[in-house]
């Protein structure tokens, strides 16, 4: 069954995480972790790896946008990417070992 408040919630957090990613290319964790841990009350790592999640489904959507208006530099971000793998999935370990409820 629909939770009214969860969803209500989830289409306040989405209006305000895309809208202030379509204007300025931030999101993520800058605007959306905060609002997991206010509306959501989402402890810090649940919040953190929620976003991590929507994040990629928000940034898929634009950039798939920007790739069919030809603004994406496919080689730069190749290797950004790898590299960004590799040390998010570093980091992620090390987060894994002592999970910080403050954050």
């Amino acid at each position: 069954m629909l939770d009214l408040s969860l969803a209500l919630s989830a289409l306040v957090i989405g209006f305000i995480a895309g809208s202030a990613s379509a204007v300025t290319g931030v999101g993520g964790g800058l605007i959306l972790i905060p609002l997991f841990r206010v509306f959501l009350k989402l402890p810090g790592h649940v919040a953190v790896g929620t976003s991590l999640l929507l994040v990629f489904f928000i940034s898929l959507s634009g950039s798939l946008s920007y790739y069919r208006s030809d603004f994406v530099g496919l080689k730069p971000a190749a290797y950004i990417a790898v590299s960004g793998m590799v040390f998010s999935l570093l980091g992620a370990l090390a987060g894994s070992m002592e999970v910080d409820k403050t954050v």
